[in-house]
């Protein structure tokens, strides 16, 4: 007897052919129970999977992609995150995606093509990083020709790995500390220089107004000025 919701006069093992929409809707439409749907002539066409019918073991989907692409992670981690930032890859361990032309993704395209050419997992490999190899080689060698070519161009090469991209963040924040500090230096020299030509400026004002204090004390008390003359005439 079977276990949970047992039907009195029978069991859930029901071994009756299990019917979908599409033969539900056809048998509805057969006793004049429902109108002719549009959508059955659509189906019709292209008929839905048969999944009911069908036994367990052959619904599963044996995908050597994902356990290739497991193997070539775990060999070579680092190429999780090249092209992190774009839009498509997902670089989060255990839910790993990549677009098409993502370099994991090719390699697992390419080993997988050779597994069913009758190559073994190993050898597949093998070869797969063989042709990847050469491929790394003449991209090098064609980004130092137009590195060369490119001179006179002033054109900045792309990174070949991440510490030359940090190397030149390194600089150019020492750069941006250094005006910094040029521009502090700067401003206070100016002050200084402004500071000392207000005192120059003071002490030849001061200069000046002492020069003509000492010049009025001299006129008057020479005797031969002619103010003293002239009043000297008048007394007489």
């Amino acid at each position: 007897m079977g276990k949970g919701a047992v039907h009195p006069n029978g069991s859930n093992f029901c071994r009756a052919l299990k019917y979908n929409i599409v033969d539900k809707m056809r048998k509805l439409v057969e006793t004049n129970l429902y109108d002719r749907p549009r959508w059955l002539e659509w189906s019709e066409r292209a008929p839905p999977m048969e999944i009911y019918n069908i036994s367990l073991k052959s619904k599963y989907n044996n995908n050597k992609y994902i356990d290739l692409v497991k193997f070539l992670l775990k060999k070579y981690p680092h190429l999780r995150f090249q092209d992190c930032f774009v839009e498509g890859n997902n670089n989060v361990k255990g839910y790993d995606f990549f677009r098409n032309d993502h370099i994991i993704t090719q390699m697992a395209t390419h080993q997988l093509y050779y597994i069913n050419r009758g190559y073994t997992k190993k050898e597949a490999l093998e070869k797969v990083e063989k042709i990847f190899y050469n491929r790394r080689m003449d991209l090098e060698k064609q980004q130092k020709i137009n590195m060369c070519l490119a001179i006179d161009q002033k054109i900045k090469p792309l990174y070949t790995n991440g510490y030359s991209y940090l190397y030149e963040k390194m600089v150019e924040n020492e750069k941006a500390h250094l005006s910094v500090i040029l521009k502090r230096l700067r401003s206070m020299r100016k002050t200084m220089e402004n500071q000392k030509n207000s005192n120059n400026f003071d002490k030849n004002i001061d200069s000046t107004t002492n020069n003509d204090l000492n010049e009025n004390n001299i006129s008057d008390s020479n005797p031969f000025n002619s103010e003293n003359v002239n009043e000297s005439s008048k007394s007489e």
